[in-house]
């Protein structure tokens, strides 16, 4: 702990200065001040680092207690404690200034860049505003041609399908020629049904009777095919399949596609017969 000044003891020279640095960092919150405070007895009046020190029984202290020589010394002492104190709150003073100065410089910085983005903000700003009437004016433009643009839209759609109607026997022709029967049965099932919308339009009748007749001529063709032996598994289901969406009767199909199935499974379970058992007989003497 430190040493406690007394009347009758004399002070070293580093004393007056580790005691000077603990009341200035006593003064601005450091640790050595709360360990100079610590070190003074409260009690001790005489104690010249106490909170209640009395100078004037202090000073009848050291004229009692001590020889002019003593005093001489003590007073010296005590001038050179004075100017070490001065010494270390002008560095104190100087230190703080310094920082005082270098904030005062990072403020003035930090205020220009913030003054330059506050003009930068500005410039953004007016540019969002440009940009919002800008997108508000289009939506303005095109909400007013939106009914006409959706309008323009259902017709293109409806002359899409009409060109399909138109196109579709010669689509048809062409599908049946390269074997391609499952796409012309899809065109037709779908021509079918914009068809039944189109109700009794005369403008159609020739296309629909001249669809009806292909399609008619390759379900005539497709239940043929049905009939011969050599058709595989596979093939009768993909025919049965194509012939119900023709309108073929579904009970009349089912039978046969039964029937079919059940005679190659016959087939199959004939070709596995058992054996004669002549192996048995080998084994006999």
């Amino acid at each position: 702990g430190a040493r406690r000044a007394t009347p009758g003891l004399p002070m070293a020279e580093a004393e007056p200065r580790r005691r000077a640095r603990g009341l200035l960092a006593s003064y601005y919150g450091g640790s050595d001040g709360a360990d100079a405070s610590a070190s003074g007895d409260p009690l001790d009046d005489v104690n010249i680092d106490a909170s209640n020190f009395n100078a004037t029984k202090y000073v009848s202290s050291l004229l009692q207690y001590k020889s002019l020589e003593e005093l001489v010394g003590q007073g010296n002492s005590m001038v050179s404690e004075i100017k070490s104190l001065d010494s270390d709150m002008q560095m104190l003073v100087y230190e703080n200034y310094s920082k005082f100065i270098s904030a005062t410089d990072t403020i003035q910085q930090m205020k220009e860049r913030v003054d330059g983005m506050a003009g930068s903000m500005r410039a953004l700003e007016d540019n969002f505003t440009y940009v919002s009437r800008a997108s508000d004016n289009v939506s303005t433009s095109f909400s007013a041609r939106r009914g006409e643009l959706e309008r323009l839209n259902a017709v293109k759609r409806n002359l899409t399908k009409l060109q399909f109607l138109l196109d579709l026997p010669a689509r048809l022709q062409r599908c049946v020629a390269a074997g391609e029967y499952s796409l012309a049965v899809r065109c037709h099932v779908r021509a079918a049904r914009l068809m039944s919308r189109l109700g009794t339009v005369s403008a159609f009748h020739g296309i629909r009777g001249e669809c009806e007749l292909i399609m008619g001529r390759l379900s005539s063709t497709l239940a043929a095919r049905l009939e011969e032996e050599s058709v595989g598994p596979d093939e009768l289901g993909v025919l049965t399949g194509l012939l119900l969406q023709l309108g073929s009767s579904e009970d009349a199909l089912l039978q046969k596609y039964l029937a079919r199935r059940r005679r190659a499974i016959a087939e199959a379970i004939s070709g596995f017969a058992p054996d004669s058992g002549d192996g048995d007989d080998e084994d006999k003497p």
